[in-house]
């Protein structure tokens, strides 16, 4: 018999139509958390599935995490290298405050150094190396909306971990109630392909979250355009639940230049830290005997330089309160009319 093939082609319709409508309704956006399983929920019923780093420390208010990772890898012409990176996170949530500071060490020396990072509504207070040398601490206004789309201000490797075989239930960690499984899966940013996994995670039941984690892994690193093989022990722990008090850097709280005293005829002022430079009045010898006599009754320990041609050189160091090793270098310019033109710069460790 011949089919009609408007009938088959409404029936098609119909098909269509209807498989929509179930699938709109399988996908329906959810209007609680609770409708939707989070991968602990899953966990609990026997499906395990990867667990994102951050999963559940929406319920943490102060607390720090830690994580360190070091590696050891050969490339294929036989060359070893080494490297490792260190980050701690503090968080106090009723305080609007973090802080994020990361240690680095790899054959990429574009990456390596110490970066530190504390954070507060609109505000952005970075400590890390300046270009002519020491430590600089930069404040900077940002946008709510801005801040909003920054999750992490250092690289943070650990991305996430699926569990694998349960090995123990209800033992404390860090005052906290947790179960242990082997990792199944790990997800590290230093790594392009893990062959090897030997480690557990300890998983904090209520509220839920990634509470420790440790071992070794296997597989390729990346590093400056060439991948080694290698392998690598890591450690991630959150802890000191509700005792974190998060401070500014003493580099931001205490700045140098607040500690360089300046002649109290000194116009034309201009601050750009590590740089201070002025123009002042008295001669080049009144400027160069003002700062002999001040920096001196401050604790400083002050030295002339020989001059290079380009005006009077004096250097003078100090270790402020807070352990700060501060080194000034301070040239005077004489100016017609009498005048000098001062130019400080200075390094801090």
């Amino acid at each position: 018999m011949r089919k009609n093939p408007l009938a088959l082609l409404l029936c098609f319709f119909i098909l269509i139509s209807g498989a929509c409508l179930i699938g709109s309704q399988n996908t329906e956006p959810q209007t609680s958390s609770d409708q939707l399983p989070s991968a602990f929920d899953m966990l609990a019923q026997g499906t395990p599935i990867y667990i994102l780093r951050d999963e559940g420390k929406e319920n943490l208010r102060n607390y720090r995490e830690q994580f360190r990772i070091e590696i050891t890898g050969v490339n294929e012409a036989g060359d070893t290298a080494n490297g490792f990176q260190e980050y701690l996170v503090e968080m106090d949530k009723p305080a609007d405050l973090r802080r994020e500071i990361s240690t680095m060490l790899t054959p990429n020396d574009y990456m390596n150094g110490t970066l530190e990072y504390v954070v507060s509504t609109g505000l952005i207070y970075h400590v890390g190396d300046a270009f002519s040398g020491g430590r600089i601490c930069t404040r900077e206004e940002v946008s709510a909306e801005t801040q909003s789309h920054i999750s992490d201000y250092v690289i943070r490797p650990l991305t996430s971990i699926t569990p694998g075989n349960l090995l123990e239930k209800d033992v404390l960690v860090n005052n906290v109630t947790a179960d242990v499984y082997e990792i199944d899966e790990i997800g590290l940013l230093t790594f392009r392909n893990i062959t090897n996994i030997n480690a557990k995670v300890w998983i904090a039941r209520k509220p839920a979250f990634l509470l420790k984690a440790e071992g070794t892994v296997e597989g390729q690193v990346e590093w400056d355009n060439r991948i080694y093989t290698g392998q690598a022990k890591f450690t991630y722990e959150v802890k000191d639940f509700d005792q974190v008090k998060i401070e500014l850097p003493p580099l931001c709280a205490h700045p140098p230049e607040e500690m360089i005293p300046v002649p109290a005829n000194a116009t034309d002022i201009r601050s750009n830290p590590p740089r201070l430079n002025f123009y002042s009045s008295d001669t080049a010898d009144q400027v160069k005997s003002f700062y002999l006599k001040e920096l001196a009754a401050q604790g400083w320990v002050v030295s002339e330089i020989p001059s290079d041609g380009f005006g009077d050189l004096m250097q003078a160091s100090i270790t402020s309160p807070q352990g700060l090793q501060i080194l000034l270098r301070i040239r005077i310019h004489p100016m017609g009319g009498g005048g000098s033109s001062v130019d400080i710069d200075w390094q801090v460790q």
